[in-house]
């Protein structure tokens, strides 16, 4: 098996993300009260997708659900990493009222 995560990036299709986001959040509008919930529920499919697929590595999965309102949104995050071996993958998707970062 690849253990390097640039060589296996594309391994987890962008299909399976969007059916954890649309799964869980569907047609709903933003719903403040429901973030927390729909956070927790993305990443945990998102986590059980990438479980599946067998590879030896340790996944970090983080998403911001936000209202489409026009703010801005800053974040950072830091770790240490092994360049040739270690690397991160973001999506973003925008939904009417909301904006998915994954």
């Amino acid at each position: 098996g690849q253990s390097c995560f640039l060589c296996c990036s594309s391994s987890l299709p962008v299909q399976d993300v969007i059916t954890a986001i649309e799964g869980t959040i569907g047609g709903n509008a933003y719903m403040h009260s429901k973030v927390n919930q729909w956070t927790t529920s993305v990443v945990e499919q998102i986590l059980s997708q990438l479980t599946k697929l067998g590879k030896p590595f340790k996944y970090v999965v983080t998403c911001v659900i936000m209202q489409k309102n026009g703010a801005g949104l800053h974040t950072a995050s830091s770790c240490f990493w092994d360049n040739s071996a270690d690397g991160i993958r973001t999506f973003i998707f925008f939904f009417s009222l909301s904006k998915l970062f994954v």
